[in-house]
């Protein structure tokens, strides 16, 4: 640290009737409880973000029939309406 600095940090721990160590823990624990009360009040936000990061298993295109509701011809069909709706590029790439 240079000098300058050093004797600022020096002043303020005069100032505030303590010695440069208690000056320092004291600062250094303020900035320990300011994270910890920013890490409490991003937490939900941070694990949303966490879990919709995650990976996730790569879905079959088209999407297969839920419980065989659908015929086949009606699968056909909606594959067809996505496809003109989407284009080719999705049953490309699946």
């Amino acid at each position: 640290m240079d000098e300058a600095r050093a004797a600022r940090i020096k002043a303020a721990a005069a100032h505030a009737g303590k010695d440069v160590s208690s000056y320092m823990s004291s600062a250094a624990l303020e900035a320990v409880e300011r994270d910890e009360r920013v890490a409490t009040a991003f937490a939900d936000i941070d694990r949303r973000i966490a879990d919709s990061e995650k990976p996730t298993p790569m879905l079959s295109w088209p999407p297969p029939a839920i419980d065989d509701r659908l015929s086949a011809d009606e699968q056909t069909r909606i594959v067809a309406r996505w496809d003109a709706l989407l284009g080719a590029a999705l049953t490309d790439a699946a």
